[in-house]
């Protein structure tokens, strides 16, 4: 069994996370890039 040592190799073993699980992982991350500089674009603080 491969050992998993960082979140690099937990979402690379299809084991735990599948293709479109970490395909819609990684949109949704992105998105969150987009809207945070976004945000900061616009000098808007949403805390």
């Amino acid at each position: 069994m491969k050992e998993i040592n960082t979140l690099a190799d937990y979402m690379n073993d299809e084991k735990w996370v599948s293709l479109e699980e970490r395909q819609r992982i990684n949109f949704e991350v992105e998105l969150i890039g987009k809207l945070l500089l976004w945000f900061e674009r616009h000098q808007i603080r949403i805390l």
